[in-house]
């Protein structure tokens, strides 16, 4: 028992229940009951307390997340869009579809967006095909 709380090895007995539980009696001074009265309320409270605020800010963090994913998602596609874009217009130049993959990355260097690997022109050329 933790060293100031001594004072309970007399006063405190905890015996086994069913299930699993626990059953524990306190034994207190006939004039402290309404203090430990007192004591269990505000213990309630605080607990109802920390219970409606972690559901709060569960709430909260998943509402924020649910946003960043959207957003992601949102720039994603519109950078997917931009290398297509940049696809399209070097094949309607005539130029070779096979080297775009190579060219793209290149002429996106000016841009603040990454450059796209050839996995990334793959990936949007089949976006673009639908399939």
């Amino acid at each position: 028992m933790i060293p100031h709380l001594h004072f309970l090895e007399d006063d405190l007995t905890v015996t086994p229940a069913d299930d699993g539980r626990v059953q524990i009696s306190v034994v207190l001074p006939s004039d402290s009951i309404l203090e430990y009265i007192h004591l269990l309320d505000a213990l309630t409270g605080f607990f109802r307390l920390a219970q409606r605020h972690g559901k709060l800010v569960s709430s909260l963090h998943n509402a924020a997340k649910d946003e960043l994913r959207k957003r992601c998602e949102e720039n994603r596609q519109r950078y997917f869009q931009r290398i297509v874009k940049a696809f399209d217009l070097y094949s309607a130049k005539g130029l070779n579809r096979n080297a775009a993959p190579k060219v793209i990355p290149r002429l996106r260097s000016t841009s603040r967006t990454p450059r796209p690997s050839s996995t990334t022109m793959r990936t949007a050329s089949r976006l673009k095909s639908g399939s």
